[in-house]
């Protein structure tokens, strides 16, 4: 057994507290509780940082072998990235302060379920969480493409918990569920654990967590702060014409070349400014709405006799792919939208001088817009509702992507530009 496992089981015999898991947020802790917790974490930290060739035999390993890798916790969310997992779902970001059971598939299509914890102030993207336990499931893994052992070289469906005992010691709690497994629960706190299930006397379940623990030289702060300018965000080159290709994404805002995907900045630095914002700065891969003001002049506000500035709105949402918070200026524009309803507009971007590819901009008509992309080489999809006709145009390398044009009585009544989805 490693030295820092050892350092581990003398403290967790001293400080045995009792609780559950969840995915929840992980509450303060003060006082002694809390320094004692603390000092703990960090040998978790120190022991996960040694390179074990052997499982550790202890129940509060916090190991587990996969395919012959061993996998030591905590470690880094891009660590599991590294070694081809990745997570079956959607999320690809974990909220402040918050814990979470994510099902992650491996190159061989076997599937396990990780305990990721993001410890900064804001959400961030997966990589950059802690990765803080496991829990394995057998009726997951009926198939056996895991090949997985526990600390003390215990199998599930194998061995038994006779065998078990006197290398895992006595547990915290027993009890038998409802479906007739018998569970032993080994616990230091509510969120550091080990959980070993059997049934008929043989291995079958282990889940084992130690939320709150940090890898070696894991620096929270870089995550709390506003990271350094993204490359994509150093990189982008303002167009100075359009290019005759709709997809090049070329669109002018007054009298200004502008391409999806568009820094915020490059706004800001053409004089529009944040009028209104929904929320402060960026987090990792968040989105906040936001609408820009352009100050075009002056007018005398009739209830106080003051000067106020007037000009043209625009509404907008712009997103942050960093992992690190970023402030809004390095946010990415990856979908313009501009509308004209008449009276009724608001924020809308109404009165904006706008054109897209080939001069398309409000008000024009339907035969003109059919004539300028098929100048371009693009045939749209056409769909009526009601009094309104619809021109989609989907980009070839991704569909989710392109062009939507509404037109109604008055010619070309809405356009949106959207570039969300792969490069």
């Amino acid at each position: 057994m490693k030295n820092g496992m050892r350092t581990m089981a003398a403290l967790l015999a001293a400080l045995l507290l009792s609780g559950c898991g969840g995915q929840e947020a992980l509450p303060a802790q003060e006082g002694d509780e809390a320094d004692a917790r603390e000092e703990f974490l960090d040998s978790l930290g120190a022991a996960a940082e040694e390179e074990a060739d052997t499982l550790g035999s202890s129940v509060y390993s916090f190991q587990i072998s996969v395919g012959g890798v061993i996998y030591t916790f905590p470690m880094m969310g891009k660590e599991l990235q590294e070694l081809g997992w990745e997570p079956i779902s959607s999320l690809d970001a974990l909220g402040a302060h918050y814990f979470r059971q994510v099902t992650y598939r491996n190159g061989d299509g076997a599937e396990l379920d990780f305990i990721l914890y993001n410890k900064a102030d804001s959400e961030v993207l997966l990589g950059n969480t802690i990765v803080e336990g496991y829990v394995y499931n057998a009726a997951s893994d009926a198939d056996r493409k895991l090949d997985v052992m526990f600390p003390g070289g215990f199998l599930s469906g194998v061995s038994t918990a006779e065998e078990m005992r006197p290398v895992y010691g006595e547990p915290t709690e027993e009890t038998v569920t409802e479906d007739g497994l018998t569970l032993w629960r080994y616990e230091y706190s509510e969120h550091i654990y080990t959980e070993v299930s059997f049934r008929d006397g043989i291995l079958e379940n282990m889940t084992s967590s130690c939320i709150g623990a940090v890898p070696v030289g894991y620096s929270v702060s870089r995550l709390n702060v506003k990271g350094d300018e993204p490359e994509y965000v150093k990189d982008y080159k303002a167009p100075k014409a359009f290019e005759n290709d709709p997809f090049s994404y070329v669109y002018v805002l007054e009298g200004e070349y502008y391409r999806l995907r568009t820094p915020l900045k490059a706004f800001l630095e053409n004089g529009w400014e944040i009028r209104e914002r929904k929320s402060n700065d960026c987090a990792g891969n968040a989105s906040s709405f936001i609408t820009l003001f352009l100050q075009q002049g002056y007018e005398t506000d009739p209830a106080t006799g003051q000067e106020v500035p007037t000009g043209l709105l625009l509404d907008m949402t712009v997103y942050n792919e960093d992992g690190f918070i970023q402030p809004l200026e390095n946010c990415l524009v990856e979908d313009l939208y501009l509308y004209d309803y008449g009276d009724s507009a608001e924020a809308s971007g109404a009165g904006i001088s706008a054109s897209l590819e080939g001069g398309i901009t409000l008000g024009m008509s339907a035969d003109d817009v059919m004539r300028i992309l098929t100048g371009m080489g693009v045939t749209p999809v056409t769909e009526e509702s009601g009094s309104f006709l619809y021109y989609r145009v989907e980009d070839p390398e991704n569909p989710k992507n392109g062009y939507l044009f509404c037109f109604g009585e008055n010619g070309l009544t809405s356009m949106e530009v959207l570039l969300t989805y792969g490069d």
